[in-house]
């Protein structure tokens, strides 16, 4: 049942368009407004404060998996992994980047790129941060649904939007408008439209530091995932040139999720000298949906050996 989810969720999201409303980015900060308005939650709080908000939903989804019968099962499978799988913010910009890229227009290269996660809109990172964007919006989920089912996903989900939901609180706080800006309508107007394309970023934009309580947590749950999924970088690209690599994160676990996976994955892929803005992008999310792939074929092999059912 793992398997048969799976293959029919990601070959709906090939056929059809997901609104943004209906993914887990709009649904958990809904849930987190919420937290805050009752008074139940403050913004800045602690790791335990963060996993009991995570908790109590994937304990939601663990009562009903245990009481309902399979079909329903299966159908709140079908559910949360629509839900919790992609982002159609994501796939709609980098369209938009692609046309860009092909158009040699750098300078809307650069703000697309910002828009799912870039910062500071260097083109030559952008190739890293699409790796990062794939593992947090397909491979981490993939893994956490086969491992822990549907309160996994939810946790780590939850989890996910709660960092990007603090960094976006924090970024809106130093932008708020001053008290000579609120009397300028053409300033306030322009705040207007950059809170709002900010916000759209927000939705799509991986977080990287460690500044937070929150951040350590996903930092820790993310750890064997992101080993998992660079593995399998090395199983679909050059193995001799990332095997160095990946056993380099696996010797110093400190290192970051983006740099971990940057590292191995452009030794897979062997994108040396291409062009930055266009080629190495393309190389790179090539290589990540071959390992999306791969991940498929080997949960199908666990699933004819009885490892997963």
């Amino acid at each position: 049942m793992t398997l048969f989810s799976l293959l029919i969720v990601m070959a709906l999201e090939r056929v059809t368009t997901k609104s943004k409303h209906f993914h887990i980015a709009t649904l958990a900060e809904q849930y987190f407004d919420f937290l805050i308005d009752k008074k139940w939650l403050k913004s800045d709080v602690s790791m335990l404060a963060v996993i009991v908000l995570a908790i109590i939903p994937s304990l939601v989804a663990y009562l009903l998996i245990v009481l309902l019968p399979s079909l329903l099962v299966f159908f709140i499978q079908l559910l949360v992994l629509w839900v919790c799988l992609g982002c159609p913010v994501t796939r709609q910009t980098y369209k938009r980047y692609l046309q860009a890229a092909h158009r040699e227009d750098f300078q809307a290269c650069s703000l697309h790129s910002m828009s799912f996660g870039n910062e500071g809109g260097q083109l030559s990172t952008v190739g890293k941060q699409l790796v990062l964007v794939n593992y947090r919006q397909y491979a981490s989920v993939i893994i956490f649904f086969i491992v822990l089912g549907v309160p996994g996903v939810v946790f780590y989900s939850l989890i996910k939007e709660w960092v990007l939901f603090e960094k976006r609180q924090s970024k809106q706080s130093k932008t708020m408008p001053t008290e000579s800006d609120a009397q300028d309508p053409d300033s306030s107007q322009d705040i207007s439209e950059f809170s709002e394309l900010n916000d759209q970023a927000a939705e799509v934009r991986p977080v990287n530091d460690q500044n937070t309580s929150a951040a350590q947590l996903l930092f820790i749950l993310d750890w064997i995932p992101v080993r998992i999924t660079a593995f399998g970088f090395l199983i679909v690209g050059h193995f001799s040139n990332a095997l160095s690599a990946w056993f380099e994160i696996i010797i110093h676990p400190n290192i970051s999720t983006y740099d971990a996976l940057a590292k191995v994955s452009k030794a897979a892929e062997d994108v040396g000298d291409c062009d930055a803005h266009l080629n190495e992008p393309l190389q790179l999310v090539k290589l990540v949906k071959r390992n999306i792939v791969f991940m498929l074929v080997a949960l199908s092999l666990m699933t004819m050996v009885g490892l997963v059912a």
